[in-house]
């Protein structure tokens, strides 16, 4: 998958089990793939077509996903919609 050029990737030193991404207007398409830690993203802005598992959804501006270690996931932006997104991924060793 081509990394988003977007997204910047910040990681606590006193946390380093813990990552934060933020993505500004990206448009971006995340094709299935899975997650080594557990994912928590807020959608601030814009929306997308969103698939965690078999069940797909509308996302948007105050949606919250979950996502469990191992669980395979993908967002494709609805036409026209740039998002800002943060990322909260917590690694568990």
């Amino acid at each position: 998958m081509k990394r988003d050029k977007s997204a910047e990737f910040t990681c606590p030193t006193v946390m380093p089990w813990i990552e934060i991404r933020t993505a500004l207007n990206s448009a971006a398409c995340y094709d299935s793939h899975s997650h080594d830690e557990v994912s928590f993203g807020i959608i601030n802005y814009g929306s997308a077509k969103y698939r965690n598992q078999r069940n797909q959804h509308l996302i948007g501006q105050g949606d919250v996903v979950t996502i469990n270690l191992g669980m395979y996931t993908r967002a494709i932006p609805i036409k026209g919609s740039g998002r800002i997104l943060c990322c909260l991924l917590m690694r568990s060793n």
